[in-house]
């Protein structure tokens, strides 16, 4: 192999390969023969094979197994770029995935952990899909959701799923705008325990759920037919209760927060508050 030019150089963990003139990658010598180019410093150059490859121009040397590291190619075509304690990606960092999603934040020995945000890369732009707290890998503690169908959470997360105290979203603008929404309990990502849904239409429901449908103790409002249903509901359907006529003012005024989901900054520091303040209180 040739040596090192200059500064700029690529690394294995189990090997080192070097950067030479426009950024020629040139593997040691292996059955079949491998030897990739790329046209600049900015373009990918991946390694074929196990191993983690890194292209660094500047800063601490990349064999080092502590702090900060230029890009590291991943097979697959992962790149991330960031922090390292005991050549393990552990610190701040970003990854960025072959189809544009990106994740930029807390890591723990290869897993997102802590605070951070997952962008998703849909027809050239990036939009948030998750911004707050991660343990290994899974959404876990405070956060906010945005996903493809324009549907959007915001609240408690427990291994992955929508779990304690959140709302919901259906449809509608991002922010909730013409939309259903749902604030309440949550157990395993489904409605379950007490909480309020606003309907696009009017309509508002206030009172027990569970498994995600309407089931125990809750009072229906329906504003087209100016009726309210006081009674039981099992499985999303009123069994014993009484029907009496309304005003469309004795429809309670429900003033759910509004979402916020466009700045990222701001939602992660909501969620760190939340998180202290969860901590301040199990104290």
């Amino acid at each position: 192999v040739a040596p090192v030019v200059g500064s700029e150089r690529i690394e294995l963990l189990s090997g080192t390969l070097n950067l030479l003139g426009r950024l020629r990658c040139t593997q040691p010598e292996r059955k079949g023969g491998s030897q990739l180019d790329a046209p600049s410093a900015t373009s990918s150059c991946p390694y074929i094979g196990s191993g983690i490859m890194v292209a660094k121009q500047e800063g601490p040397d990349p064999a080092d197994k502590n702090g900060e590291r230029g890009i590291v190619f991943i097979p697959g075509g992962k790149k991330y770029k960031g922090q390292w304690v005991d050549n393990k990606i552990t610190g701040r960092g970003t990854m960025t995935w072959p189809n544009g999603d990106r994740y930029d934040g807390e890591w723990l020995e290869g897993k997102k952990h802590g605070f951070g945000t997952m962008w998703r890369c849909e027809h050239g732009k990036h939009r948030v899909e998750y911004n707050g707290t991660w343990v290994h890998n899974r959404r876990d503690g405070y956060g906010v959701m945005h996903n493809d169908k324009g549907e959007t959470y915001e609240g408690e997360w427990r291994d992955g799923k929508r779990h304690g105290r959140g709302k919901q979203t259906y449809g509608g603008r991002f922010d909730g705008a013409g939309a259903d929404v749902f604030d309440g309990d949550w157990v395993e990502g489904k409605r379950t325990g007490r909480g309020v849904m606003q309907l696009a239409n009017g309509d508002l429901y206030e009172g027990e759920w569970f498994d995600d449908v309407k089931h125990g103790a809750g009072v229906y409002y329906y504003e087209a037919k100016g009726m309210r249903y006081d009674g039981v509901w099992d499985g999303d359907t009123p069994k014993a209760g009484v029907y009496e006529s309304i005003d469309p003012g004795d429809i309670p005024v429900v003033n759910l927060p509004a979402l916020e989901l466009m700045d990222a900054d701001q939602v992660g520091e909501r969620a760190k508050r939340a998180a202290l303040a969860s901590l301040s209180h199990s104290r």
